[in-house]
């Protein structure tokens, strides 16, 4: 205890500091330490106490969780209006997992059968896999949530089925490319031959081609080629007009590459379709996406302080 009584302040905090200093001494202490005056007056005989108590005046930010905006256009299945972009807001540093759950909340979607995929005006760009961070998702226009279909066979380990992402590519004569309509994704048998891939595939696009196609007058190999677009496969690789195109060696190694990263999810493949005049087969190439309000929302909100 330091007597402070008629004694100058200097002094009395001197003294205090160094008996402190005795039992703790480092060298946090040496920069962050300060002490606290407090003086208390007595009434009667109106004499004053000062007392000096060490504290450290670390300042430390309490934490705070920053979020991650993201525009995700969701493809889906049977629904109306079919695309519809949302805004969603995630913690930052989140991995794709916590993506695919709060699209599942949103949308009602579940996880198993939501495909995260980038889809630009060249066809299918990337898949976004759950251990993937979510930073990765950093282009709002072109990130896709589609809904895949109940598979058919509940346990799929013979691979009689194939889910296909497809999408349409207008490729000119000096091979400049241009996306156009709305992408899909169906399930299909293996077993198809080439002409029934076409077929089936048209028939998924009938809401939009006119009706005269399906009479066929113009063979589909006339109207558009099939290319797969995989990691896997080079650029220039087209399904052959085989027996059965969907069991090639070409389609095997892509479902290989698909099983290692989709976990218990049914692996797809991405087709392109590549048409010359899609004008001359389709009565709207338009590519129509109805935005949610929470994007508005989301673009409006100020930022939040530091």
């Amino acid at each position: 205890m330091v007597n402070s009584y008629g004694r100058p302040d200097e002094l009395i905090a001197a003294e205090t500091l160094a008996n402190h200093i005795r039992c703790n001494n480092s060298f946090v202490q040496a920069v962050f330490q300060a002490q606290f005056r407090s003086s208390l007056t007595c009434p009667q005989c109106e004499k004053q106490s000062n007392t000096f108590d060490p504290f450290h005046c670390i300042s430390v930010q309490l934490p705070q969780i920053s979020q991650q905006v993201l525009f995700i256009t969701v493809l889906y299945l049977k629904q109306h209006p079919k695309q519809v972009r949302l805004g969603l807001s995630i913690p930052a540093g989140s991995p794709v997992l916590i993506v695919r759950q709060q699209l599942n909340f949103d949308t009602n979607i579940a996880t198993d059968r939501i495909i995260l995929v980038e889809i630009n005006n060249s066809g299918f760009s990337r898949i976004f896999y759950d251990y993937q961070p979510c930073s990765i998702l950093n282009n709002e226009e072109s990130i896709y949530c589609v809904e895949m279909p109940v598979s058919r066979i509940s346990d799929n380990t013979t691979g009689m089925t194939i889910m296909l992402l497809v999408t349409n590519l207008k490729v000119s004569y000096n091979n400049e490319t241009a996306r156009f309509g709305t992408p899909f994704c169906i399930e299909v048998d293996r077993d198809l031959s080439f002409l029934e891939l076409q077929k089936k595939l048209l028939r998924e696009m009938s809401l939009v081609l006119k009706p005269e196609v399906f009479s066929y007058k113009t063979s589909p190999n006339n109207m558009f080629r099939i290319r797969l677009q995989d990691p896997s496969a080079d650029p220039d690789s087209y399904l052959e007009n085989v027996e059965h195109p969907l069991f090639t060696e070409l389609i095997d190694m892509a479902l290989s590459l698909a099983n290692e990263n989709v976990g218990s999810r049914t692996p797809h493949i991405n087709l392109i379709l590549e048409w010359k005049e899609p004008e001359l087969f389709f009565n709207n190439i338009q590519d129509i996406i109805v935005e949610h309000e929470s994007v508005q929302r989301l673009k409006d909100r100020k930022p939040e302080p530091p």
